[in-house]
């Protein structure tokens, strides 16, 4: 009988021992997957939080001829710009990306200013524009023709 029984114990100990394994091995995937996930997420955040603009135009005075509006943007950002990712919004409506148009070669490095040439019909009174680099820098004017 004590024979049978150190077998079992036997048995039993070595199926926990498979199973401590078993979760081990999942947790340590986990783990992973989850480093992986956090390091991921910090690099945007790092992205989004080097990346600032402003709009220096003078809102009593924006330069507006012929349906062309010039809105000046200063990268008070980190991390340079390039010249594919402007979203402009003007009084809520998008405006196309082709009607967008940097005048000054990119990058844009920090302390650098783009003019963008923006091709929208705007009648005479309050407007508001909003400026957007990507996904990672916006800001905006309100303004009066």
């Amino acid at each position: 009988m004590g024979a049978s029984v150190s077998a079992s114990h036997v048995i039993f100990m070595v199926a926990a021992i498979i199973a401590a394994t078993a979760v081990g091995a999942a947790m340590i995937g986990i783990a992973f997957t989850l480093a992986d996930d956090l390091s991921d997420n910090s690099d945007k955040l790092s992205d989004k939080m080097g990346s600032d603009i402003k709009i220096i135009n003078d809102p009593a005075r924006v330069p507006y001829t012929n349906s062309n509006l010039s809105i000046y943007v200063l990268n008070t950002g980190d991390i340079p710009l390039d010249n594919k990712s402007w979203i402009v919004v003007i009084n809520g409506y998008l405006v196309a990306d082709e009607n967008v148009v940097p005048q000054q070669p990119a990058p844009h490095f920090h302390g650098d200013w783009v003019e963008l040439k923006v091709e929208y019909f705007l009648g005479s009174g309050d407007h508001t524009v909003m400026v957007r680099h990507g996904d990672k820098a916006d800001d905006t004017m309100r303004f009066r023709l």
